[in-house]
């Protein structure tokens, strides 16, 4: 798709999310809500008084996501209009204080957001992950700054932005929906098409180059290793079932079944000094929560058994999401580095590990 298709494509169904979470707000405070046609802003420009003036006072409540496409979304209202949205949300008169202001438009916030961006991730089959929201009070100028750079996909570089007003009370209380983009978005949406996501099985390993995305899902007692080279954008992953591997021959026929054999695998398979890469463990959940025999905790064994692994082999720095009683899927993104997981309805980036070293 050309530039041009995609920034069409994202005001129509940009207008239908908003539309959506024009429609959740009204369920949420008891009065409706409309939702107006989103515009794209200039390049250079700051909105200003196109939206109010510079010194008001804001409250913006902003959430980052990434998976497929970095970026971010968020909530800007002024603060007497906030009250009133708040009052709303609390189906009180009171005045709300201070803190429950702020979650006040942080919940609409995580609502909303959801609701505008499910028609893009629909229509362009792309995976979105939201972190949770951040929520602050500002005057407008500044607020407005902290906000592009709090969701600008990459520092130092103008995003996308698309803006669009949802009206309240008659119009009196606006609300602005925020989205910002990475500039050459057109290009990532491209590239993820053109790919596809690779699925990694139990016992299996696996290895994607940018901009494939490797996927380990429903992750119990089971161990994702995942290696990641920042240099050649390519990643590995291995579905760990067991801790060690009975014999020689079975670690051979099947290394990334099992943690002693599934390091070195991963190393030969990706190709890259150890102290290259980027390194993450997920899973290793105690399903057997009620016992307290060790025969029945394999997660923890084969945390155990990765975590040792890997610091034999010269990885370190792991970054980990693992034990708990709860099931999990991992995704590595190979476009971005990026490692997400979610439990539930639940999604989080991991951390990035300590900066690689350079050869």
């Amino acid at each position: 798709m050309t530039n041009q298709a995609i920034d069409s494509l994202i005001h129509s169904v940009l207008y239908e999310g908003v539309q959506s979470g024009a429609r959740m707000l009204a369920d949420m405070t008891g009065a409706k809500f409309e939702a107006g046609m989103p515009h794209r802003l200039p390049g250079t420009a700051v909105p200003g008084s196109s939206i109010m003036p510079a010194q008001k006072e804001i409250v913006v409540s902003s959430l980052a996501f990434g998976g497929d496409i970095p970026g971010g979304a968020a909530l800007v209202v002024d603060t007497d209009h906030a009250l009133r949205f708040a009052r709303g949300l609390m189906r009180s008169a009171e005045v709300p204080s201070p803190g429950m202001l702020l979650s006040a438009v942080e919940e609409a916030s995580n609502v909303v957001a959801h609701d505008a961006l499910a028609p893009m991730a629909r229509e362009l089959s792309l995976a979105l992950m939201m972190a949770p929201p951040k929520t602050y009070q500002s005057a407008f100028v500044k607020g407005w700054g902290d906000l592009l750079h709090d969701l600008s996909p990459r520092n130092g570089e103008m995003p996308l932005v698309y803006l669009a007003p949802l009206r309240g009370w008659n119009g009196e209380c606006v609300v602005y929906f925020v989205l910002c983009l990475a500039s050459d978005f057109a290009e990532r949406v491209a590239a993820i098409r053109s790919s596809a996501r690779v699925e990694v099985g139990l016992g299996e390993l696996k290895l994607a180059q940018s901009p494939g995305v490797l996927r380990a899902a429903s992750l119990g007692s089971c161990v994702a290793l995942i290696l990641f080279d920042p240099l050649t954008r390519k990643g590995v992953m291995s579905h760990v079932v067991m801790p060690q591997s009975p014999t020689p021959e079975k670690g051979k026929a099947t290394p990334g079944k099992f943690a002693d054999t599934a390091v070195p695998a991963l190393l030969h398979k990706i190709g890259t000094p150890a102290q290259q890469l980027q390194a993450w463990m997920v899973g290793g959940a105690n399903m057997f929560y009620a016992s307290s025999s060790p025969l029945l905790q394999v997660g923890q064994r084969n945390v155990d058994c990765s975590r040792a692994a890997l610091a034999k082999h010269g990885l370190r720095s792991v970054v980990e999401e693992v034990g708990k009683n709860l099931g999990r899927t991992v995704e590595l993104f190979t476009a971005t580095g990026e490692v997400w997981v979610r439990s539930g309805a639940m999604s989080r980036r991991l951390p990035t590990p300590r900066r690689f070293s350079r050869p």
